[in-house]
């Protein structure tokens, strides 16, 4: 029997520290970059849903001075939908600030290595 315990090296506890961090910020770079290409895709389809509403109730009324019943309600739907998008958008930013957030939270929490 030891008369005491024999612990790992300073060496490899920052080797394991070092691997343990590198593995939770790939984790998370990976979903801020997918956040942010759904994101940019988002953005596009919605900037170009905007543009083909505006069109419509631009052209519809130009064309008939009102809009009928049935042009309303596509409208209406086109809004919505619109509305869906932009809460998406909204909840895509939160998350990419709080992924964000969380790397410098790991940066933290491994950058002093062990305390003397």
């Amino acid at each position: 029997m030891a008369l005491f315990e024999r612990f790992r090296s300073r060496e490899r506890d920052a080797q394991t520290d070092s691997e343990r961090a590198a593995a939770l910020r790939a984790t998370i770079e990976t979903a801020i970059q997918s956040a942010r290409r759904e994101f940019e895709g988002l953005t596009r389809r919605v900037e170009e849903a905007r543009r083909r509403a505006a069109f419509i109730e631009t052209d519809y009324r130009d064309e008939t001075g009102g809009l009928e019943p049935s042009d309303e309600r596509l409208l209406d739907e086109m809004e919505a939908s619109l509305m869906t998008g932009e809460r998406r958008l909204v909840a895509l930013e939160r998350q990419i600030d709080g992924l964000e957030g969380l790397l410098g939270a790991v940066d933290r929490v491994f950058a002093g290595g062990d305390i003397d």
